[in-house]
């Protein structure tokens, strides 16, 4: 997978816990835009998409607050690879969600989680 981890203490003694993704192709693409590898996937992710319409929330609100909801998190750093993306982000106002909403959203297949195997799939 192409995510680290690195947890540490700091020298006031906290401990802190760096993460990074590379599967943001989720939160920015349209659903039926993902490669193959999501087919088996595409219905719950659209009621995924679905229920984040509902709730007012676009992909980015959901991904940042959720990230916001987990107790040892206090700080997210986003990257971008367009201005569409900046500019997508500079209007969202992170705020923590409920977090228990996403949970039957949650996909295990490897396929999907590890992103050198979507091409392969």
């Amino acid at each position: 997978m192409e995510d680290e981890v690195v947890a540490g203490s700091s020298p006031g003694g906290s401990r802190r816990a760096h993460g990074r993704s590379q599967s943001l192709l989720l939160i920015f693409a349209s659903v039926d835009d993902l490669p193959s590898v999501f087919n088996r996937h595409r219905a719950s992710l659209k009621r995924y998409r679905a229920l984040l319409h509902d709730r007012g929330w676009s992909p980015v609100d959901a991904a940042l607050g959720f990230v916001l909801a987990l107790t040892p998190v206090d700080r997210v750093v986003c990257g971008v690879n367009t201005l569409e993306q900046w500019e997508e982000l500079a209007r969202v106002s992170p705020r923590a969600i409920d977090a228990s909403q996403l949970f039957d959203f949650g996909i295990a297949d490897e396929r999907v989680l590890n992103p050198s195997r979507w091409n392969g799939s």
